[in-house]
Formats: C-alpha cells, structure tokens, sequence
C-alpha cells in the first residue's frame, strides 16, 4: 500500500511497511487496526443525507458497551468543558471539527474520523438550571464499514484528542 490517509485530521502514510504520522510514529495498535481496516474494506460509505444519524446505544450490538462508551465519551466531554463554549470550539478547531447550526443545541460539530466518515458532536453547555450535556451521533452507514467495538474506539479517540487538545488531561 502506497497510501496517505487523514485520520482525524492527522495523516498518516506507509513507510517501509510501516504506517506512521509526518513525524516517523506509528498511531496506536487499536488506531492502526482501525486505519488498515478502512484502507482495506470493499464498500465505501455513503452519507447521502443528513436524517440518519443515530447515538451509540441505538447502533447494532451496543447493548452491553452503551454505559461504558457514555462514561468515556458523554460524561468525560462534559466533565471537561462544563459551560466553556469557547474551550469546547478551540478544542474541536484544532481537530477540524465543523461548526454547523445547532439544531437546538449549544453547538453541533462535524468531525471525520477518515474522509468519508463523519461523527457529530452535539453539545449543551451547563448553566444554572441544566448539567452539560454532550452527545455522538454516528451516520446509520458506519456500521456497513466497523463493527461495534471499532466505533467504540473512534468515539473514545474523538473524545481523547478533545480532552488534549483543550490542554486537559
């Protein structure tokens, strides 16, 4: 494979048989896994419309993963931002995240894990009558691409790079 691939707004390319980022590091196992599995996969995405984005709990086989992937993602997002919009945008700036209307909510990113595969963010800040609330969608099409445990991954890793980036650790 001869192939340069963004991963979240990080490229990543082959080197000798190795898959590394512009520095000469190769991404973590699970990233790795994720990156040859979408390098490799026979049907690509189709985000055709904007009504099918569905939470992690209403995707196939989330049962058992649904409470973890809230403490990881959900819960960790709104431990950290709170009611700080500005944090909350510089944050997914720095991880090309798209600012889009808000649908009645505080704000509404679009983030691509890979070219063709967005993940949104909808957040609510906290005020004095509501805790923050935040919440992915997945388009209903991801799963024709990753299984459970794989989009399990691309929200916690969306959620980390939130976390880092903010300057949170």
């Amino acid at each position: 494979m001869d192939r340069r691939i963004a991963f979240f707004g990080k490229h990543y390319s082959f080197h000798a048989d190795r898959l590394v980022d512009n520095l000469g590091r190769g991404p973590a196992r699970a990233i790795a896994e994720l990156i040859y599995h979408y390098l490799t996969a026979p049907q690509p995405m189709s985000v055709a419309s904007d009504d099918a984005w569905y939470s992690f709990r209403e995707l196939r086989g989330a049962g058992p993963l649904t409470v973890n992937f809230a403490n990881n993602t959900h819960k960790t997002i709104t431990a950290t931002f709170g009611g700080d919009l500005s944090a909350l945008d510089l944050s997914a700036a720095k991880l090309t995240g798209l600012l889009e209307s808000g649908q009645g909510f505080d704000r509404r990113y679009r983030f691509h894990a890979f070219p063709e595969v967005p993940l949104i963010l909808n957040y609510n800040a906290a005020d004095d009558l509501f805790p923050a609330q935040a919440g992915l969608l997945f388009h209903r099409s991801i799963q024709n691409l990753f299984d459970i445990r794989e989009l399990f991954t691309l929200g916690t890793y969306l959620t980390g790079r939130l976390i880092s980036s903010a300057g949170h650790s």
